[in-house]
């Protein structure tokens, strides 16, 4: 039997936890973090709950006192336990409290967290690279909720089906300026010819991402280091390598988009530098 954490007890994944009035099943009213467990350790954890708090105040909701990264890290730890499991991948889910229709009538959150046992130990190089498509029909509107993972995803969603049915591993996501933003699950960073790397601005309405953010501390010192810049589609296929970044899965490298093909030498090089080390 498997167990989920839901606003202070633990409880049978089989459990009924919602009534009909759940504001984020009613209205999307809500975020969600995926976090990475290796040996019962959650990777870059203080950069979730940084953005999950940051998060929370942007759609006005209260951010109590105790959601700290020791609080959701020893509740981690207490599911995998009862999960038998060193190695999970971890989902905080937050809704705003039940009450009101579009108007809240409290703004109080609940606090729900899962585990789900994994085979994956850290993160790994993957071999093979990504073909990639471009998702057009729905445009991500620029606003700063789109910094973060609501629970409202049908945009990645309907973007997903269109992978799907086209045959692609992934696809890119275009803002409403024509800008590439993100993939499925996934922030991007392009390497031009010249040997510079760039990552979309979060200005561009890209989701402020775990592993970008840690990639771009990681690089910092480096020469030339990672710099925000919108990216076109002429960047993009005119750059010499493309990796894509989350925090579950790390380091996913390109291998084609379109006609244009990619190598991973120093995508896998900057993989070294950082990502090794978690």
């Amino acid at each position: 039997m498997c167990y989920l954490y839901y606003n202070g007890d633990y409880y049978p994944t089989t459990t009924k936890l919602f009534t009909a009035d759940n504001r984020g099943f009613k209205y999307g009213d809500g975020v969600f973090e995926s976090m990475l467990m290796h040996n019962k350790k959650i990777a870059l954890l203080h950069l979730h709950i940084q953005r999950l708090q940051r998060a929370l105040q942007c759609l006005g909701m209260q951010v109590p006192n105790y959601l700290t990264p020791t609080y959701i890290a020893n509740i981690c730890t207490v599911l995998a336990n009862k999960n038998a499991t060193v190695n999970a991948r971890i989902r905080i889910a937050v809704h705003r409290a039940n009450g009101g229709l579009y108007t809240p009538t409290n703004n109080t959150i609940c606090l729900l967290i899962t585990c789900t046992p994994t085979t994956s130990a850290g993160f790994r190089f993957p071999k093979k690279g990504l073909h990639m498509g471009l998702y057009t029909n729905i445009p991500k509107i620029i606003h700063p909720i789109g910094n973060f993972k609501t629970a409202n995803a049908l945009l990645y969603i309907m973007a997903a089906r269109y992978k799907t049915q086209q045959g692609y591993d992934d696809c890119f996501i275009i803002n409403t300026q024509h800008k590439i933003v993100d993939a499925l699950s996934s922030n991007v960073f392009v390497r031009t010819t010249d040997g510079q790397w760039y990552t979309p601005p979060l200005s561009d309405a890209c989701v402020a991402g775990v592993m970008r953010e840690y990639i771009m501390q990681a690089t910092a010192s480096f020469t030339p280091p990672i710099v925000t810049t919108s990216i076109s589609l002429t960047l993009l296929r005119n750059a010499s390598e493309v990796f894509l970044t989350n925090a579950v899965q790390g380091i996913k490298w390109v291998q084609s988009f379109e006609n244009k093909k990619y190598t991973a030498q120093y995508t896998k090089q900057l993989f070294e530098q950082t990502l090794a080390k978690l």
